[in-house]
């Protein structure tokens, strides 16, 4: 592609609210996206993948939407056409890299599903094997007992 993302913001909305930004623009036209502390941007070439978690008010309902905007700007020198005011032709016109090629809007519905079934958490499966450990030791403790009584 010519063109990459230079700055973009991105929020999760319900019912056209924003409950939360998770980047917003950054401060001027060439700096770069300021990423809140539960987000974080890996960049890998000109891909960018944005990690974040998702707020507990999130929860409320049964879906959300991701939105935002991106602007976009030509990676290098280029040529793209243009339309020259003769019988609608089009001519060469160059552009310098860095050079805005426009903002474009994104959104994308996510929709959570709650886990069914019994899912047991592992500190109660830890204080069950502490209750079977001390109950085995002492049965073992009452049995030693019995029996050095028996021999006596």
């Amino acid at each position: 592609s010519s063109v990459k993302i230079s700055n973009f913001d991105m929020r999760f909305e319900q019912d056209e609210e924003a409950k939360y930004t998770a980047v917003s623009f950054g401060n001027s036209e060439n700096s770069e996206p300021i990423v809140d502390d539960l987000s974080q941007v890996q960049k890998d070439g000109d891909t960018l993948k944005i990690v974040s978690r998702l707020v507990t008010v999130l929860f409320d309902k049964t879906s959300f939407d991701v939105k935002g905007n991106a602007y976009l700007v030509f990676k290098n020198a280029t040529r793209r056409l243009a339309t020259a005011p003769v019988q609608s032709l089009r001519s060469a016109q160059e552009t310098t890299q860095g050079d805005s090629a426009g903002d474009v809007e994104f959104s994308m519905d996510v929709t959570l599903k709650k886990a069914t079934g019994n899912v047991a958490s592992k500190s109660a499966n830890n204080s069950g094997i502490v209750v079977f450990t001390v109950g085995g030791i002492t049965v073992v403790a009452i049995l030693f007992l019995v029996i050095k009584k028996m021999n006596k």
